[in-house]
């Protein structure tokens, strides 16, 4: 009998493989690269290359995916096909705020703008001086690839299709040792919280979401707000602008078709409670 492995169990057994593995990794290669004395030697060479081979700007754009807002709007047209996977991310936000700024209040590290400036890093935006650990940039944005893969059912079903995910995740939070704002492993551990942070909002969601009219409504009008207030932050330059207006009028386009959308179900419903009445009333006579 063939055994279906894109359905059911497997494919969340698959699922969970895959993002346990990947937080897995980002610890090991963490512990690694804490107890070894490597994380200077590794930004020096990761900040030095990503200078050297890339532009300012597009390290200044990829950095900027980091931020909730812009995230938001990018997962918004899942609103139309998977809104639980927004409705996770938003579940996901109270534990972000934690794993972000508790750290930070509790290892004072200094950021490699402030304990590098003799090597000459390559430092992009305004220098931070302290508060490194961990990377609030590398959480938000693995966060935001777990409840994409565990709840769209088009990715979570397809392992292989998980694996580009994650990398334009990990490239997102790798960006900000590339900008100079953080170590290695603050990207490392931000990374394995943000799997931690996906999973609690994908189970928040799937405990207390339900797919009702209002629930979407709700969820829908947060996004639409997020989009509106995205579209008023200021940027550093041209592209940034541009791709944070596009980003804006998706997450808006999204909003208002999802609404209109629910508004023709609204309608809908009526006519149709009111033809199973006929109906039943038919059957009784």
């Amino acid at each position: 009998m063939a055994v279906n492995f894109r359905n059911g169990t497997l494919s969340y057994t698959s699922t969970s493989l895959t993002l346990t593995g990947y937080a897995a990794l980002a610890l090991l290669l963490a512990c690694i690269t804490q107890l070894g004395q490597l994380d200077s030697r590794l930004f020096i060479a990761m900040n030095h290359f990503a200078g050297e081979y890339a532009s300012d700007e597009a390290l200044e754009a990829a950095t900027m995916f980091g931020q909730g807002l812009w995230l938001m709007a990018l997962i918004s047209p899942l609103l139309l096909v998977a809104p639980r996977v927004n409705a996770a991310a938003l579940y996901a936000a109270p534990l972000l705020l934690v794993f972000t700024h508790v750290p930070k209040l509790l290892f004072h590290w200094p950021r490699p703008s402030t304990a590098l400036a003799q090597h000459g890093a390559h430092i992009l935006g305004a220098p931070i001086s302290m508060n490194t650990f961990p990377s609030g940039h590398a959480i938000v944005a693995v966060m935001t690839g777990t409840v994409v893969i565990l709840g769209w059912d088009f990715i979570r079903q397809r392992t292989w299709m998980q694996l580009p995910v994650l990398a334009v995740v990990t490239l997102i939070g790798w960006s900000r040792v590339a900008v100079g704002a953080h170590w290695p492993v603050d990207v490392l551990v931000g990374a394995a919280l943000g799997i931690i942070a996906g999973y609690a909002g994908n189970a928040l969601a799937e405990r207390y979401y339900s797919n009702s009219v209002r629930a979407r409504l709700t969820v829908t009008a947060i996004y639409a707000l997020c989009a509106i207030v995205l579209a008023a932050v200021p940027t550093h330059h041209v592209l940034q602008d541009r791709l944070r207006d596009i980003l804006a009028a998706i997450g808006i386009i999204s909003a208002i078709w999802v609404l209109l959308r629910l508004q023709t179900v609204k309608r809908a419903r009526p006519a149709a409670d009111a033809g199973r009445e006929s109906l039943d009333r038919e059957a009784a006579t």
